[in-house]
């Protein structure tokens, strides 16, 4: 039986379990860090990419965003992943912005170059597919890892 451990990486702290586990969530932020710029966003089964340009950067278990109104409410996160799950799992939690405190669940995949999160912005129903259905208040967001 695993046990529960409190890891701390500067403002985030990830509950994960011991052993094997533990090293699963540290390799999978590895894979996720890096900048990516956003290549199509879904939002309530509309696709409104158009209207937020925005890239984020993901290093040492936050992620940074930058670009337009998005970022003054929505910063910087807190991720926490599990990649146990399938499809695998992300809690997006606010720490710099108007929307502070907020948090948000989600399921996500890193396929090559392309990282697809699908979040419920309201409620505590995780999608459980990548879909954002008409009038939901579901959105996939699609991003490229950004060439260095």
């Amino acid at each position: 039986m695993n046990t529960l451990h409190l890891l701390t990486v500067g403002t985030l702290v990830l509950v994960v379990a011991a052993g094997d586990d533990g090293a699963k969530v540290k390799a999978e932020l590895k894979k996720l860090q890096g900048a990516w710029t956003l290549e199509r966003l879904e939002y309530g089964g509309r696709d409104i990419t158009e209207t937020y340009k925005v890239e984020i950067a993901i290093k040492d278990g936050t992620l940074a965003v930058a670009g337009n109104k998005v970022a003054e409410e929505y910063g910087k996160f807190a991720l926490t992943v599990d990649p146990r799950t399938t499809p695998r799992c992300v809690d997006f939690a606010v720490i710099v912005g108007g929307q502070k405190g907020a948090k948000l669940e989600g399921i996500y995949q890193l396929k090559d170059d392309k990282l697809t999160f699908c979040i419920q912005a309201f409620g505590k129903d995780r999608p459980d597919k990548f879909k954002s259905p008409e009038g939901s208040s579901i959105a996939v967001v699609v991003f490229k890892r950004k060439s260095e």
